[in-house]
């Protein structure tokens, strides 16, 4: 949309909906309002008093699009990708898991360097050299398809960032679950086959937990 009143009638002819799959990824009363043009103050908020956020400091966001020049390839209009990680996020669940992993990491060792960035959830550089790149998935029904999901977004983050910063061309991929995932042969598959390291971080519990067919682990004080 080029204009105010080109991206107002873009939204109330569900125009909107159909381009961010929203339907998919939005709760039922949202895509209403979006589509409606209702107020904001009727769009739900998730009550997130209970979960006191970390929050990041600026110093720890350096792999973000705003170092980019016009000519980079981050140079985009509206990418779905990004607006589907922004959804994700804003569920609860995802939310303190992400906050409980930071903090851990920041308390693991002094020297590690943590962030994230328009895509990562968190990424994190140890003192003997290694970068992680994780990625988070809250769980539920649909874990299969998290996974999955979760899989390709490892591999396309590490690309895509290594283009730019070359420390990230090495970077051990961590899938990051609330729980075993019970299915059989998931760990052989993420761990051996994939090189993706999986480790399980529950809600109730204050460090992760590496599978021991991991190739990358972090202990708490950051030693391979």
């Amino acid at each position: 949309c080029k204009n105010e009143d080109e991206l107002k009638q873009c939204i109330i002819s569900d125009a909107w909906g159909d381009y961010f799959d929203a339907p998919n990824q939005l709760p039922g009363q949202l895509i209403h309002t979006l589509t409606q043009d209702a107020p904001a103050a009727s769009i739900p908020q998730a009550d997130t008093s209970l979960f006191p956020l970390r929050k990041f400091n600026e110093r720890t966001r350096p792999y973000t699009e705003t170092q980019e020049n016009e000519d980079s390839l981050w140079k985009i209009t509206t990418d779905p990708e990004i607006v589907r990680v922004k959804c994700e996020r804003r569920n609860v669940t995802h939310a303190l898991m992400v906050s409980r992993l930071l903090e851990w990491l920041e308390d693991c060792s002094e020297a590690s360097e943590v962030g994230d960035s328009q895509h990562i959830d968190l990424w994190a550089k140890l003192p003997d050299g290694r970068v992680f790149i994780f990625e988070v998935k809250s769980g539920g029904d649909n874990i299969f398809e998290q996974i999955r999901k979760g899989i390709s977004q490892l591999y396309e983050y590490r690309y895509r960032y290594s283009k730019k910063f070359g420390e990230f061309k090495q970077a051990k991929l961590c899938l990051v679950l609330p729980g075993d995932p019970l299915i059989e042969w998931m760990a052989d598959y993420l761990c051996r086959d994939r090189i993706i390291n999986l480790c399980v971080h529950s809600l109730d519990s204050k460090e992760p937990a590496f599978h021991e067919l991991c190739r990358d682990k972090i202990d708490p004080t950051c030693q391979a």
